[in-house]
């Protein structure tokens, strides 16, 4: 039952209210219901390009904002400084990085519980007078590929594009789709977390030709991955072959290499990389060879000034139990949820170390395993954390929910100070459901 409805039924409201009186602290406790949403958010006004205002109880803030009525496809977050994102207080102030001076912008700001509840206030108009940051900006880009990762890295100072991971092979299509239409011509890195299909595939594309995926017909400066993988798989045998015809530089990096001592990782000047995990799944744990390989994934984590992000391959329990054992450290703004939200991974403990407050899932629920990912489980552990979840297939923040067909490149942009997450409808093609039906999670 719907705690809060319960309270809200006649009975028990009235029985409530006659203990309050009883007691005489009707009128002399200020305190909110803990079972009522908090008063909308109030005062709220657009300052140099930020968002403020106050409220009478402590909250946690997000603003969602667009440039038509009614229609956002922006979400706005605090300082990332000593995590004030995370902090519930009465003055948030948030900036809206992608808006530039003189645009007309649509916005809701936004009072978020510890519990994730989310009270909006009324949709304002204005114009930006002012801009909050005009600095350079690191930009994370997971693309739409339905089943599957693939991840584009734009560096703030060097402009250096990291490619991580390529969807299936069917998907390389969509990511050079995507690559094209976002004028990237050249590729500095390319580096693959593990070597299962649905990561490495759309680097190789079909079957039988050197010359076709992401490896084989863009222009890439060298590849990257972890150490020799815990099992043989055709496509990373297909993509040894490829990079051998083409002359690529092939790079490796271990757990623990930053960008300070591997040159592999060494992708601007301002951003900070450390590999968390690489390699050694099969010492690691899990059941089957599959598991070996989902447990060699590369786990990176990124740095831009106050911004931290994780993201990295199909990490299972195992990985994150020995991330945790290790003591390194794992606090973030946002976390790419591993195994595409698959209950063998974001354990309880995991989630609570990196501490984010936005979770990326690349998946297309209809392009899972009978329509099962991500999983409930999974979405419970993130949505009792105020994790804001953001998969192929929607934006909860948003108010986005699954659509068979439509899918969004989902990217996150930071200044190093604050963080914004954006959504742009994709013109990737997905799997048919017939076809979903017949996947098997690797």
């Amino acid at each position: 039952m719907d705690r809060r409805r319960g309270w809200r039924s006649p009975s028990r409201w009235a029985a409530r209210l006659a203990v309050a009186i009883a007691l005489g602290l009707v009128g002399a406790c200020s305190e909110p219901d803990p079972f009522s949403p908090p008063p909308p958010p109030s005062g709220v006004a657009l300052v140099d390009g930020a968002v403020e205002w106050g409220g009478p109880a402590p909250s946690m803030a997000i603003v969602r904002w667009g440039r038509r009525p009614g229609v956002y496809e922006c979400v706005a977050y605090p300082a990332a400084r000593d995590r004030e994102d995370r902090l519930a207080t009465t003055r948030h102030r948030v900036p809206l990085l992608s808006a530039a001076v003189g645009d007309t912008v649509y916005f809701q700001a936004i009072d978020v519980t510890a519990s994730g509840h989310m009270t909006p206030a009324a949709e304002i108009r204005a114009v930006v007078s002012g801009a909050v940051s005009t600095g350079p900006r690191l930009r994370w880009t997971m693309i739409d590929v339905g089943f599957g990762d693939a991840h584009l890295l734009t560096m703030p100072g060097s402009g250096r594009r990291v490619l991580i991971d390529a969807g299936e092979r069917r998907d390389a299509a969509n990511v050079m789709g995507f690559l094209a239409a976002a004028g990237v011509g050249h590729l500095d890195v390319v580096l693959a977390t593990h070597v299962h299909a649905d990561h490495i595939g759309g680097m190789v594309g079909e079957p039988g030709a050197v010359d076709d995926g992401v490896l084989g017909a863009w222009s890439v400066g060298e590849y990257v991955e972890g150490p020799a993988p815990s099992g043989e798989r055709a496509a990373h045998d297909e993509l040894l072959a490829t990079i051998a015809a083409r002359g690529l530089p092939r790079r490796f990096v271990s757990p623990g290499d930053t960008q300070a001592g591997n040159p592999a990782l060494a992708w601007d000047p301002e951003v900070r990389v450390e590999a968390l995990n690489a390699g050694g799944g099969r010492a690691i744990g899990g059941e089957t060879e599959s598991d070996w390989i989902n447990n060699d994934s590369v786990v990176l984590r990124v740095g831009y000034g106050d911004v931290d992000l994780v993201l990295g391959g199909d990490a299972e329990a195992p990985v994150q139990a020995r991330m945790l054992a290790a003591g390194r450290a794992l606090e973030s703004e946002v976390l790419k949820v591993h195994h595409h939200g698959v209950d063998d991974a974001s354990e309880p403990a995991y989630l609570s170390a990196v501490r984010p407050r936005v979770g990326l899932i690349p998946i297309a629920t209809e392009e899972s395993f009978s329509g099962t990912l991500p999983a409930g489980v999974v979405l419970s552990r993130l949505r009792e954390r105020a994790i804001d979840v953001y998969a192929s297939d929607r934006a909860e923040p948003l108010g986005l929910i699954p659509t068979p067909g439509v899918g969004y490149n989902v990217t996150v942009v930071t200044d190093g100070n604050s963080y914004e997450v954006r959504l742009e409808r994709s013109a990737s093609v997905h799997w048919p459901p017939e076809a979903a039906e017949r996947r098997v999670v690797p």
